[in-house]
């Protein structure tokens, strides 16, 4: 990572990293994730404390999405006479525990961290293609639209 930031930092696309063995790839490795967004923070600070604010900002960015995630799903499924009190709560409680199981991972294991982080942008993306498949497919019209 911090390789990938001194080359891009310079300007450079890193395409290789020859501090590595005798070599390697730095674009096709996933754990490197050049084109990640928190690569800003390893290209302005220095590197341990661009660690840290990267797994604060990627756990933040986790917690805040299955908040989301959660409180769309409840306003799909809940009708408007039983609508119930704490639902907000729920949804933070959601985006706690989440985030907590985040650190049972290796907590700075960039390539896990960052699919954690962006797992509810692929689930708001792909709802819309499986509403339209569903209806195209059986017929059926699916709540919440």
């Amino acid at each position: 990572m911090e390789y990938a930031a001194q080359r891009l930092g310079a300007g450079e696309i890193p395409l290789w990293n020859p501090n590595v063995g005798l070599g390697a790839p730095v674009i096709g490795d996933g754990q490197t994730g050049v084109f990640f967004p928190t690569i800003l923070l390893h290209m302005m600070l220095p590197a341990k404390w661009a660690w840290v604010a990267s797994a604060i900002v990627l756990m933040w960015v986790a917690g805040f999405g299955v908040v989301v995630l959660v409180r769309r799903v409840q306003e799909e499924h809940a009708h408007a006479s039983t609508r119930e009190h704490g639902t907000q709560s729920r949804a933070v409680l959601a985006g706690v525990v989440f985030v907590g199981s985040l650190l049972c991972l290796n907590f700075f294991d960039a390539g896990a961290m960052n699919a954690a982080s962006s797992i509810h942008l692929g689930i708001f993306g792909l709802t819309p293609l499986i509403r339209h498949g569903t209806e195209e497919t059986y017929g059926v019209q699916m709540t919440g639209r």
